[in-house]
């Protein structure tokens, strides 16, 4: 019994840190179509801090985004360059819709662009070849 109480002990303390540790950090790997062409996005998500990372190809450097919603099912986060980007990954069906919203003359708001990606989730390694690859 004693043997039991102290595996129970030793689980119940280390278990749940190992589980945070592995989830707190996720790589991210999604694309959408636009008629023949491919747009694939990489994501570093950081639950701890509350941050996304976008690798921006441009410069192939990450930029970074602030978490807006992050539960089970949900990671939401906002950009915001020339207009405001809306991004909700729903991690069940591993769909991220990406809306770009901008505001017109009157202050109304107009949505320019709304898109849905595939996604999955990838490995440290498979995230460093997928940069190596757009380098």
């Amino acid at each position: 019994m004693k043997n039991f109480i102290v595996l129970f002990m030793f689980l119940s303390i280390f278990y749940p840190t190992e589980i945070r540790s592995e989830n707190s950090l996720q790589n991210l790997n999604c694309y959408h179509m636009e008629g023949e062409t491919k747009f694939e996005d990489l994501w570093i998500i950081d639950a701890n801090k509350m941050l996304v990372s976008f690798l921006n190809t441009k410069n192939n450097k990450f930029q970074k985004f602030a978490i807006t919603k992050l539960d089970k099912k949900t990671v939401a986060w906002n950009q915001m360059e020339n207009a405001l980007t809306i991004f909700v990954l729903d991690k069940t069906t591993m769909r991220q819709s990406g809306t770009i919203i901008s505001t017109v003359k009157d202050g109304q708001s107009k949505i320019e662009k709304r898109w849905f990606s595939n996604c999955s989730f990838i490995s440290h390694d498979q995230l460093e070849d997928f940069i190596q690859a757009k380098q």
